[in-house]
């Protein structure tokens, strides 16, 4: 493991050379400087303690001071003469890095002493990094702060073998010391915030390279903990291990059962210390021997040769990189390095650091954004992601003055008349009838009444012979749409899901699509929501806002669309608020008036600051109990995360049973969703033994129904053994079961009386995730429920549920919701920021009180904004299209491409001419958007590949002979492998030979369509224009992806014959 604290430079005098770590002859010929500034300085060899004082203190080893810290010290003295909080000086950061117990064990008590090499190795491999990534300081440029890299440290290492309690414990105390060389010779600070914000990526490459050293060695490791990286030496028994783990079992007491991670690191540096005794390591190791005898313990044999099996190879690792990059793609348009590293990892053992390094800055698919901006750590969006938005965007811009009006606009008007329409409402519902845009928005604040302004588009729609229907994220979400409109309404999955008619079948479509809470689309949602649109000619009108959350997946498309001028209606006018100091403070809010607006609502004496986190649940369950039945059922209760809001359940239930408002008691065993990625989901490792998996889909070779939940009772590398109610147990590849869900299953208490909501949509039971109801009774196994709408249900006590209680909800969850009164509970987490503020304080409708941790914090973090990004606002603002796709590599045997491209200028920029190597990739990603295409019209597949045809007359061209395997786009990620020597690609199943065939007529086409395309871009470049311009409204900003003509291709010369079959086979898809 790895362990982080600050150290004061009288900690560091009186700590380490207090306790013996350097005061006698062995101890200081176990220490010895590292890193770049240890040149620099000429510090050689055993740690010299004055010398190490000194720079505790930011002084030179002469003396010389180097750092002038004067002006800390008024502060400190300041800060005693106020009594307010004396800021403490940072000499240095004691990084710990820690060996497993059984290699300690092995190492130290049984004496093969190559595991301490392998130790010190892999503990400078892990300081390496952390000195090329986290060696950063600062600089005031132009009134801003500057993050300066540069790459050294001074770092003194301590190596020591037993813990505070005398047990064996091979670990490394690395110190960087506070100081920073700057390039003109100058001396700094050292910024302490990288180094801490990169722990957990430094612990995995610690305990991933000495998991490569030992096995090296010949000794096999065994996982004990998957979501860490934790492992020991295979052959040790853990339970006996634990005999000599005094220290953490010391640790663990101290904390307490519920204590975090962080809370036991604060202990173990700074609390319950007993002083370390000095004993020669021959009587510690004298001890630990028979001590290992009394308990049973006995030395594990090495084989005689290297265990090497689970090294991965060159392509192997490119492959994992692959699925980093997806994995991290999935959920943000924009991430950093250490992101893909943490995933890869996570296969402990297999990869080695380097090897990822050089596959990750090889991999074309990833561009680096903010090149130009002042960033410590670098962030990368990828091509695919670039691509997804310039088509969106261009799906939106091919619908403008696509569609007839529904009415005039003096029709439209004589109706509207008569209704009670704020201005902002009217407008949006003019621009919606009288449009000729196919796509548009209304962009409006939170309760300015967007759904009773459908309800009046839909009323005159429909006598114009439209069918309004409405969409939105959840199924909660989308029945309160449909109650509040009138209008059909379901959830934006089921509309992507359903089976779209062909376009020529739907010459004049009827359909009007309106989407609720747009904001929260993701990009890929987006994507397919339009495609979708274009197809069945659908009119879609996106509602929603900007300023509140978005999606959990990557992208923000609304934010986009509105950006790259998508007809849009604002609403300002909010009508929800009902009392004038409450509407004030919202509408600055909303109106990025953050400060003000949080003051407002202090004056209001709506804020209440309570520091300690018992006390402050204790304030929100008083208050909360201490209103009236009818008052609480019309009151919201907010938190910021799922822990928070359990924690509050509780205390809130306790008081209602102690009043008498919940009455009997039962258990039940809750299914809650596991927080995995599509990609994390095709890899064994990321599932723990407990889990409850759940096929979306019938798998009869696997011998899996869609619907039933399978209990995971073992799991290796590779395979997980599912276990079904019946008893039977099945080894699978979670990555064959390509659509499936994933619980974690724990026993909750139920009551009579309490409100609960169901997690998960089931038609068959006409339950919505979601929905809420109240347990009015418990007979035996059976607990009958009353629905909002009085119907009654009744669900088995005995069996897993898809339920959760309903007494407080997360911030994100009440998105689209409105109370008399909102409790809102913040505290000092990532949770809270201005989207989420916003949500919540706007939720209220007559009265709000916050509960804050710290007002500080608040006042801080409401203003900064964590939105999800797109890709093209991160590449310096670039228009959509001007940022032109790359071909994505050729599948060959070497595996997949390695040509680097990590920044914007590695891209093809078209204007203002073209080069003939930016027309042939231009044209090669028109050709793997066509088979992408294909494939998604023909199969659900996610792969494809040609084969090798035979028809008369074709043996000279070049497809006939050829043969190779495309992996088409997959979680964000472009991807290319060979058929041999990979078995997996993204999750996808290589093993598998299913696949779609493309026939000659349509290769003949496609190739056809690639000579034309082609034609017309070297006409572009041969005049001189813009490869972008068009005819539209927007010649800055067209799209290079054009509608093509679709008619019979013309018989070619053979000079172009012989180059297009040259073009064929280099061809990347």
């Amino acid at each position: 493991m790895l362990s982080l604290s600050n150290v004061s430079p009288e900690m560091g005098t009186s700590y380490y050379a207090g306790e013996g770590y350097y005061t006698n002859g062995e101890s200081q010929q176990r220490s010895r400087w590292f890193g770049k500034l240890a040149a620099t300085l000429d510090l050689k060899g055993a740690i010299d303690p004055k010398v190490f004082d000194r720079l505790l203190h930011g002084c030179a080893p002469s003396g010389e001071i180097l750092v002038d810290k004067s002006r800390l010290h008024k502060q400190q003295e300041n800060a005693k003469a106020t009594g307010q909080f004396v800021p403490v000086e940072r000499g240095a950061i004691d990084c710990t890095t820690s060996a497993p117990k059984s290699v300690s064990m092995q190492a130290l008590v049984f004496g093969d002493s190559r595991l301490e090499e392998a130790h010190r190795r892999a503990n400078d491999r892990t300081m390496q990094v952390l000195e090329n990534r986290c060696a950063i300081t600062r600089l005031r440029k132009s009134g801003e702060r500057m993050a300066i890299v540069t790459g050294k440290l001074l770092i003194a290492q301590f190596d020591h073998d037993a813990s505070r309690l005398l047990d064996p414990s091979l670990h490394t105390h690395n110190l960087p010391l506070n100081l920073q060389e700057l390039a003109d010779g100058r001396w700094q600070s050292l910024e302490n915030e990288p180094i801490f914000a990169n722990k957990m990526l430094m612990g995995r490459i610690y305990r991933n390279e000495l998991a490569r050293e030992v096995q090296a060695l010949g000794y096999e490791i065994e996982i004990t903990d998957q979501t860490h990286g934790f492992w020991e030496l295979k052959g040790y028994d853990l339970l006996k291990l634990e005999q000599f783990s005094k220290r953490a079992q010391q640790i663990k007491q101290a904390a307490g059962p519920n204590a975090s991670s962080r809370d036991k690191e604060w202990i173990a540096t700074h609390s319950n210390r007993a002083k370390k005794q000095e004993i020669p390591r021959e009587e510690l190791v004298r001890r630990w021997q028979e001590e290992a005898i009394a308990v049973g313990i006995t030395p594990v044999q090495p084989k005689e040769s290297a265990v090497i099996q689970s090294v991965a190879t060159e392509a192997e690792t490119k492959i994992a990189v692959c699925c980093g990059i997806a994995h991290c793609a999935e959920r943000e348009s924009a991430f950093r390095q250490e992101d893909i590293e943490k995933f890869v990892l996570s296969e402990i053992g297999k990869y080695g650091f380097d090897e990822i390094e050089a596959a990750i800055a090889a991999n074309s698919n990833l561009i680096e954004v903010d090149s130009k901006k002042n960033q410590a750590s670098k962030r990368f969006t990828t091509q695919s992601a670039i691509d997804r938005e310039n088509h969106t965007i261009e799906l939106m811009r091919q619908g403008q003055g696509r569609v007839s009006a529904i009415a005039l606009l003096e029709e439209v008007d004589q109706f509207l008349a008569g209704k009670s329409l704020t201005t902002g409402q009217y407008q949006a519902a003019v621009q919606a009838l009288t449009t000729t845009d196919q796509i548009m928005a209304f962009q409006g604040k939170a309760g300015v009444g967007k759904s009773y302004t459908v309800k009046a588009i839909n009323e005159f729609a429909q006598s114009y012979g439209f069918e309004i229907r409405g969409f939105a994220p959840s199924a909660e979400a989308a029945k309160v749409l449909g109650e509040e409109a009138g209008i059909e309404s379901r959830t934006v999955a089921s509309l992507l899901n359903s089976k779209s008619e062909p376009s020529e079948r739907i010459a004049e479509s009827s359909q009007i699509w309106i989407i609720d809470e747009a904001g929260l689309l993701s990009a890929r949602d987006a994507e397919s929501l339009l495609e979708k649109a274009a197809v069945e000619n659908a009119r879609l009108i996106l509602i929603g806002d900007t300023r509140q959350l978005s999606a959990v997946e990557a992208g923000n498309p609304f934010k986009s669309l509105q950006r790259y001028e998508m007809p849009t209606v604002h609403l300002e006018e909010s009508l929800r608020q009902k009392v004038v100091d409450l509407k004030r403070a919202v509408d600055l809010i909303s109106e990025g008036q953050i400060q003000q607006g949080i003051d407002q609502l202090d004056q209001a004496g709506r804020i209440q600051v309570i520091p300690d986190r018992s006390e402050k649940i204790a304030r929100i369950t008083q208050d909360y109990v201490g209103l009236s039945p009818d008052l609480r059922q019309r009151t919201l209760l907010l938190a910021g995360t799922n822990e928070e809001r359990q924690a509050l359940t509780e205390s809130l239930r306790e008081q209602l049973k102690a009043e008498g408002t919940l009455g009997k008691t039962a258990s039940v065993n809750q299914l809650k969703p596991r927080d995995l990625t599509q990609i994390q989901m095709n890899f064994a490792r990321s599932y723990s033994i407990g889990d409850k998996l759940m096929p979306l889909n019938d798998y009869q070779r696997l011998g899996l129904r869609k619907g039933s939940l399978y209990t995971i009772v073992a799991q290796d590398a590779e395979m997980l053994t599912l276990e079904s109610s019946d008893g039977t147990r099945r080894s699978v590849d979670p990555y064959r079961i390509k659509k499936k869900a994933v619980f974690e299953e724990r026993t909750i208490e139920v009551a009579e009386g309490d409100r609960l909501r169901w997690s998960k949509n089931d038609h068959d039971k006409n339950r919505r995730n979601g929905q809420e109801f109240l347990i009015t009774s418990i007979s035996g196994c059976i607990a009958q429920v009353q629905n909002r709408d009085g119907t009654i249900d009744r669900f088995d006590l005995n069996e897993p549920q898809h339920l959760d209680h309903a007494l407080v909800a997360t911030t994100y969850s009440s998105q689209g919701k409105s109370a008399d009164r909102v409790f809102v509970s913040t505290s000092k987490d990532r949770s809270l920021n201005r989207e989420s503020f916003y949500v919540a304080v706007s939720r209220a409708k007559y009265d709000l009180q916050i509960y804050a941790s710290d007002r500080r914090y608040l006042d801080e973090n409401a203003q900064e904004s964590r939105a999800k990004e797109n890709p093209l606002e991160l590449l310096q603002g670039e228009s959509p299209n001007e940022f032109v796709s790359r071909s994505t590599p050729a599948a060959t045997s070497s595996a997949i491409d390695a040509t680097p491209a990590h920044s914007a200028g590695a891209a093809v920029w078209v204007s203002p001419q073209p080069t003939a190597a930016q027309i042939q990739e231009s044209a090669n990603f028109h050709l793997y958007q066509r088979f992408a295409n294909l494939k998604k019209s023909k199969s659900s597949v996610k792969r494809f590949s040609f084969s090798s045809y035979e028809s008369s007359g074709s043996a000279s061209d070049g497809w006939t002979t050829e043969r190779a395997d495309y992996v088409a786009e997959t979680s964000t990620q472009h991807t290319a492998c060979s058929q041999t020597g990979t078995e997996r690609d993204c999750g996808l199943d290589q093993r598998e030979p299913s696949g779609i065939g493309v026939d000659l007529n349509t290769l003949q086409q496609l190739r056809s369509e690639f000579a034309e395309l082609k034609q017309v871009l070297v006409g572009h470049h041969s005049n001189g224009r813009d490869v972008h311009s068009s005819s539209n409204s927007h010649p800055d900003t067209a799209s290079i992806q054009q509608p093509l003509d679709r008619s019979e291709p013309s018989e070619e010369k053979s000079e172009q014959e012989s180059e297009e079959r040259k073009n064929d086979q280099e061809l990347s898809l």
